[in-house]
């Protein structure tokens, strides 16, 4: 019997309708569990107060047109298994983990208000192969995009690249960065909010400081 009731229980809507409806569950002291992942997904931005929340609100919104509209309880492992495993096949690793991340912290979220029994992410595991995967570019082929960067119709591509590949910065972190924040006296600039939080003060080559200052004599403001 209680076998029967808690299969009734995480039953899908339509079913639960026929059957009564979750008033008639609610007066046996039953709680119907049909969130959809989306609903759960709501629920937990809602009460987002961390840093980065159009990041996770982008993360969230992929989880959502894959699997929104399915009720939590009815996602298995199999069904992220295969759905992780095509991401895999087609996309960055590191791109990969920080989406399956988010979606732990849903089921984590989830589990935490009874909406699930398990969180089934924490059980998939990606494969770390980075190692075998990362390369790093030849000179020939650094010379070759640094001269398309060049030809580029964007007259800043190649200074934006030419200081990715010198300072490791990432392309967000050198979009921000104003004439107030570049040292030409110590050839080094301010990155303030970078990923982690945190500001760092990277040193820039003598050929960036030279395009640097190509560019602070067409625009000093």
């Amino acid at each position: 019997m209680s076998s029967a009731r808690k299969n009734c229980c995480n039953c899908p809507p339509h079913d639960i309708e026929r059957i009564g409806g979750a008033g008639l569950f609610l007066q046996t002291g039953k709680r119907i569990r049909y969130q959809t992942l989306r609903e759960v997904c709501n629920e937990y931005m809602a009460r987002w107060n961390k840093k980065d929340y159009e990041g996770q609100m982008q993360r969230i919104n992929y989880w959502c047109s894959v699997f929104g509209d399915r009720i939590m309880t009815d996602i298995d492992i199999f069904d992220l298994r295969e759905h992780i495993d095509s991401m895999v096949d087609e996309g960055r690793r590191t791109t990969v983990n920080r989406k399956k991340a988010v979606l732990s912290s849903v089921y984590k979220f989830a589990l935490s208000r009874g909406y699930v029994d398990t969180n089934i992410v924490h059980n998939i595991v990606i494969d770390d192969d980075t190692k075998r995967r990362d390369r790093v570019l030849s000179d020939d082929e650094r010379q070759r995009l640094l001269k398309a960067c060049q030809q580029s119709h964007w007259d800043k591509l190649y200074l934006i690249v030419l200081m990715s590949m010198t300072t490791g910065a990432r392309k967000g972190e050198l979009l921000k960065l104003r004439w107030c924040d570049v040292s030409f006296k110590d050839s080094a600039g301010y990155l303030g909010d970078a990923k982690n939080g945190a500001s760092r003060e990277p040193h820039f080559a003598p050929v960036v400081m030279t395009e640097l200052k190509r560019f602070q004599e067409v625009a000093p403001a």
